[in-house]
């Protein structure tokens, strides 16, 4: 009688642990909030920081200054902009359905990552230890001049009046597709790895002065990229495609 007990116990308590971690893996996941995350609805005042969060119920923007350091994210949230000129912020940028971002002299040690964005987009200066995907942003312009970027760089489904990458050095690839802009200009930028520009409908898509350390690859761009002025690109691994010879 007691090995019976002893058995529906141990079943009854397996029963209860199985249950218990089904919830578990089936509740949603809310992470802790730090005693220093910050709600940021304006200009934040000077200091360091854990998470910074823009929120859909904050005003219009948020501005990090010079003196401002995130020791985590910086997440911005449906319909807001955010403005950081010479913010540090040590772990990454994310927005989706944000308005517009604006990245200046700042420093970010992971990622940026802009998604569905209805505004514009602007990165200039700025060191980025991560990767950086800009996607299907909806309107306005893409900026990206004299930035330092470690990982890769993809630009995907954006449709824009402007798009313009100046002067930027990339130790990963490049991945440029399904663009639609006016004018998508990508000149005098170090690249370590590959180039691949696809299927982008422009009206003037000019690609100069480049430096790829990899292969550069065009393929079904409408036009094809424009190499004219005499502004050949410097290619250390193969041209190919409508990019053959450039």
């Amino acid at each position: 009688m007691t090995n019976v007990s002893e058995k529906l116990t141990k079943v009854s308590t397996f029963g209860l642990l199985a249950v218990t971690l089904l919830m578990a893996m089936t509740l949603p996941y809310a992470p802790l909030a730090r005693a220093n995350d910050m709600i940021c609805d304006g200009t934040l005042a000077p200091g360091t920081y854990d998470n910074i969060i823009i929120p859909v119920d904050s005003k219009l923007f948020c501005v990090l200054g010079p003196d401002v350091i995130a020791n985590g994210n910086v997440e911005v949230e449906t319909g807001k902009s955010f403005v950081a000129f010479g913010a540090t912020i040590v772990g990454n940028v994310e927005s989706y359905e944000a308005m517009s971002i604006f990245l200046t002299d700042a420093t970010i040690g992971g990622n940026a990552h802009i998604e569905k964005s209805t505004g514009s987009t602007s990165i200039l200066r700025s060191s980025i230890a991560g990767n950086v995907m800009i996607k299907e942003q909806t309107s306005g312009f893409i900026h990206m001049d004299e930035n330092t970027i470690d990982g890769n760089l993809h630009l995907d489904k954006n449709t824009t009046v402007d798009q313009r990458l100046f002067s930027n050095i990339i130790d990963g690839n490049v991945m440029i597709k399904e663009q639609t802009s006016v004018s998508l200009i990508t000149a005098s930028n170090t690249i370590d790895g590959n180039v691949h520009m696809g299927k982008n409908t422009t009206v003037n898509l000019l690609y100069v002065e480049n430096t790829i350390g990899g292969n550069l690859i065009c393929i079904d761009n409408t036009p094809a990229p424009n190499a004219s002025f005499d502004f050949s690109n410097e290619v250390s691994g193969n041209s190919i495609g409508q990019c053959a010879g450039y």
